[in-house]
This record gives C-alpha cells, structure tokens and sequence, in this order.
C-alpha cells in the first residue's frame, strides 16, 4: 500500500471494519487460515449437494427452484450441445452459458473420471440424471471462491487477517447462501462474479483509487455483466466510483477508456456469440419476455396492499428459506438475524465521525447496491412475476454481510455470538432440508 494513503485507510478501517489491527498483526490471510474457510465452505454445501434429490422419483422430482430446467441445460452443455430455448426445451439456455460453465464442467469431468457412480443420497433411475450431483460440484465451487474473494476484500480495507478471516467464516455458514450454493444455479455464479468485483474495488480503493489494479475491476465488471440481472444493480455504483475517481483525476481519461475496453473484452465475445444463437437476443431477455406471456402463468402483486407481505418472505428467504422456498427456520433465527443487523448499523452509526472520504464512497457503493438490488426484485414483483426469493439478493446482501461481520468484529464477544449463530442456523437448516428434503 502506498505510504501516502496509509493514514486515510487506516481511518476508513474504522468505519468498514470498526477494527483497528494490532501493530505486527500480519497482513496476509495465511495458508492454514485459507485452508480453515475453504473448509467451513465446502462441508455444508457438500452435504446438500449429497442430500438434495432431483428427479429421483415421482415422489422427489425437483427440490430446489428450478433446478430441473437449469440441470437440463447444463446437461446439454456438457453434451457440447448449445440449442437455444425453445429448440432446448429449458429457458436457462437463452442466457449467456456463462453461469453453467463450470456446472457442465464438473458435470462432463465427473461422468469422465467415474461415469454415473456419483455419490448421491438418491440416486435417479434415469441414466441422464445418474450423475446429477457432479453438476451442483459447479456450484459449490463457486460458493467456496465467494468466501475467499469476500475475505479478500475485507482483507484489503482492514489490512489484517482476522477481520478477513471472520467475515470469510460468516459467509462460509451463512444459511442461504450454504443452500444455494450446493444445487444446479446460475445465482451461485452472480453471487461469486458480485464478490470478485467487491474484492477487486477494495484492493483498487485501498491502493489509491488511481491506475494500479484498476485493469481488475473492469474484468470483474465484464464477469457481473454476464450473470443474472440480479448481480446488475452492482454495475451503477462502480460506474460512478469509477467516474468519479476521473473527475478527481485519480484515473486519467485513457485508464478510464481501457477498463471500458477490458469489459467489452470480457463480456463481448459471449454476449456476441449469444446473440447469435438468439437471434440477436444477447441477453437472452426477450426470449425470457416471450415465454412469461405465452408458456408461463406470471402472477405480480395484486397491489402496494400485498407488498408487506412480500418484503417479509423476501427478508426470510434472504436469510434461510430451503427446499422449493417453502422450508423455513423456526421465526426467532430471523428475529436474531435482524437484530444483529441492526447492532451493526448502530455500531457504525456510532462511529461515522471517523469517515473520511474514500471509506464514504465505499459504504456509499455498499448501500447502493443494496438499495438497488431490492428496487429490482420489488419491481419485478409488482410488474412481472411476485417472487419473493432472497436468493436474488444475495449478490448484494453477501458483501453487506461480510462488511457486518466487520463491524460486529469489534466485540470478540458479539464476533463470537455472530458467526455461532449463523453455524447454529445452518446445522438447523442442514438437518431441516436433509429430514423434509421434498414436498
């Protein structure tokens, strides 16, 4: 870190992360710490990718939201056919492939290196689907990179291991995400790509905002532009850091157009070649418009008077909503979870006096992106289709978590109470999903 932004990061540390490190703390997230998250990441995502069926029998046909049609691309994908919705039979194929890549990797890796003896707690009795656990290895992967890129990213703000550490900890048990992470998705992959390009803001922002590791941020932009819209809302707050970090003459206008050009290098080849399949349609959104109003029965709000009613499911299911987003917690891991929220928010509250300007910006993008990604999912619902699923928040709730921990982080006690919570609240949801793993 350059010496002359030394000072003001270590400031902003006390608004992100409100920890100050000892003097001689390392820098650096250790080997054995590194191997602690991956870890506490990969041991309940395992577990439901082991113990979720999926088209096992009529009794188990699909246990996750969507997880049949998503597979089934992946399938094809792994096949090396890449026919396009309607031809696929599955609207998941009109979107960039991106999100399935690794799935159909795994999934082709898998049936390579030990054919359909993949294990799983139920088996499928068709042999297209003997191998089905292979594909969610997709997802758990990506669930294990979105740990350490948000512990990076904590990492570059507070410049010490143990905040670091503890918010890859936190995310690592963090109900929802241990579930979404461990089925056939596309959420997996915006979660992650969201989360790299948090890291790559931070280790930007934290070595002066000016050309050095700003190539990262526009890469990362490209990976987000090729998710779901659920990882867009991301996409307005950098634009403006980015800009404004030009106006401040930080980034001189031709750094500026380069990560312009690295996102179009990122994005362009597949959206291009996406389009090709679509007929022009690089996103795949029109194809998705044509199949809301002639295939599927779209149910929006019926009017502002259902939207509490929605915003709670939504809050629930952000936190740990199971199985076809009908398998809750008992009601007081909510309450808790909210109350922790609210701790932070005072904490940090408390401590704005300590905000200097680029730490502002920081939590500037933070909030946006939350704002944001709720302004969607609510607008979808009233317009489109009312689906109160928290998962569609996660790209932005999983690093306000991480930034929460942070602040919790302050107490060793309330840290404490905080991440034993959440470990409490996915044992509970782990053994919910394993005894009623299906309607």
């Amino acid at each position: 870190m350059d010496s002359r932004t030394t000072p003001v990061y270590r400031r902003a540390i006390d608004v992100i992360s409100a920890h100050t490190p000892p003097p001689g703390l390392r820098r650096t997230v250790g080997g054995p710490a590194v191997l602690l998250l991956v870890v506490l990441a990969l041991a309940p995502r395992l577990f439901v990718a082991w113990t979720l069926p999926l088209a096992a029998s009529e009794a188990h046909p699909e246990c996750a939201p969507d997880e049949g049609l998503q597979f089934w691309t992946v399938m094809r994908y792994a096949d090396g056919d890449f026919a396009t919705w309607p031809a696929s039979g599955s609207i998941y194929s009109a979107f960039p492939p991106v999100p399935y890549a690794l799935h159909a990797t795994t999934l082709a890796a898998g049936r390579a290196l030990f054919g359909n003896r993949i294990p799983a707690r139920f088996p499928s009795d068709w042999w297209r689907l003997a191998s089905y656990t292979a594909a969610r290895l997709g997802s758990v992967l990506l669930g294990v990179l979105t740990v350490l890129l948000l512990a990076r990213a904590v990492l570059a703000w507070s410049a010490s291991g143990r905040p670091a550490l503890a918010a890859g900890a936190a995310i690592a048990v963090y109900p929802q995400l241990v579930f979404v992470d461990g089925y056939v998705n596309a959420d997996a992959y915006t979660i992650a790509a969201v989360a790299a390009l948090a890291a790559a803001l931070a280790v930007w922002a934290a070595a002066g905002e000016g050309r050095q590791y700003v190539a990262a941020v526009g890469a990362a932009i490209g990976l987000v532009v090729l998710g779901k819209p659920s990882g867009w809302p991301a996409l307005a707050p950098t634009a403006f850091w980015l800009l404004d970090a030009w106006r401040r003459r930080r980034l001189a206008p031709g750094t500026l157009a380069r990560v312009g050009i690295l996102v179009v290098l990122v994005a362009g080849p597949v959206l291009a070649l996406n389009a090709l399949r679509n007929g022009g349609d690089a996103l795949g959104l029109a194809r998705y418009r044509t199949l809301m109003t002639t295939v599927y029965p779209a149910r929006p709000l019926a009017g502002l008077g259902a939207l509490p009613e929605f915003l709670a499911e939504l809050g629930r299911s952000s936190f740990g909503v199971f199985r076809n987003a009908d398998l809750r917690l008992p009601t007081g891991f909510y309450a808790v979870a909210a109350a922790f929220a609210l701790l932070a928010l005072g904490l940090g509250a408390a401590r704005s006096r300590a905000r200097d300007d680029t730490a502002a910006r920081a939590l500037g993008w933070l909030g946006a992106t939350v704002v944001l990604s709720l302004a969607l999912v609510v607008w979808n619902g009233m317009t489109v289709d009312a689906q109160p699923q928290g998962r569609y928040l996660l790209p932005a709730l999983a690093p306000a978590w991480a930034a929460i921990t942070c602040v919790l982080g302050r107490s060793p006690v309330l840290l404490a109470a905080w991440i034993g919570f959440l470990a409490v609240a996915t044992a509970g949801a782990l053994a919910l999903v394993h005894a009623h793993p299906c309607l």
